[in-house]
Parts: structure tokens; sequence; C-alpha cells
């Protein structure tokens, strides 16, 4: 197993504070936007990497951002620093 890199570990910190703001316990259809979706097709080079999870299988708010949290999580799992890199350039220090 790789030891992770200091970037590695400074984006998951960042990635962590970004995704609280994503409540999982969610009633409001406001508090599940599509701003999940569009980060999880980002980092998971286009949804081919992993399938994305789909409004259909979301029935609540809750499902939506529990769902979406945690293919981020396994995309991020797989990603290197470069991969993390982009995402930064990307999203232009949304992750702060």
């Amino acid at each position: 197993m790789t030891r992770a890199s200091a970037y590695h570990k400074d984006f998951k910190r960042r990635l962590t504070r970004f995704l609280k703001g994503f409540p999982s316990n969610t009633t409001s259809w406001a508090q599940a936007t599509d701003e999940l979706p569009t980060v999880y097709v980002e980092m998971s080079d286009g949804g081919t990497r992993f399938p994305p999870v789909g409004k259909i299988s979301c029935k609540t708010p809750s499902e939506w951002n529990t769902k979406y949290k945690a293919a981020i999580w396994k995309a991020f799992k797989q990603m290197s620093d470069h991969d993390l890199e982009r995402i930064d350039r990307h999203y232009e220090g949304r992750f702060k």
C-alpha cells in the first residue's frame, strides 16, 4: 500500500470540509443540488471511471447527498495527485 502524499492528505481534508456542506440527513432538495453530481462527474472522468448515481435511484434529498458523497469518496480514493491537481485547477480553489 502506498503512503498518501502530503497533497493527497491536504485535498482529503479540503474535500471533507466541502462535503460537509451537503448534509446526509437533509429533508430539503435545496440542500441536494446538482453540485455533487457535477463534482462527481469531473472526478470520475466524465462518469466513465464509475457509473453515475442518477436521480432516478434517489428517492429523497438525503439519499441523493449520501449516495453522491459515497461516490465522490470512491473516486477520490483512486485518484492520483495529478488527477487531484486537475480537479483543483478546474474548480479554481472551490476545495479551500
